[in-house]
């Protein structure tokens, strides 16, 4: 990938792509606008990360992108194996 070149995700809330350097602050303005359409949506905390307050019907979308996840599975990965002798 060239220096000039951005990846990009699709906003949870919308069928545009977003500059993955801006996602987090996008999603927070996308999901604003949202919640001022729709007051009753149901709020659930990540599995990986409880300060993270997300609505359920972005659940798949904080999955994919989430740091803490992305911290704990290199953890995971990177533990001292167990050598049986």
């Amino acid at each position: 990938m060239s220096e000039n070149a951005t990846t990009t995700a699709q906003c949870p809330y919308g069928s545009h792509n977003v500059s993955t350097n801006m996602l987090y602050l996008h999603v927070a303005q996308c999901r604003r606008k949202f919640l001022k359409r729709h007051p009753n949506i149901e709020f659930m905390h990540c599995p990986y990360n409880p300060s993270h307050l997300i609505p359920v019907s972005e659940q798949n979308f904080h999955d994919e992108h989430c740091n803490t996840k992305k911290i704990i599975q290199k953890r995971v990965e990177n533990q001292p194996k167990l050598l049986e002798i």
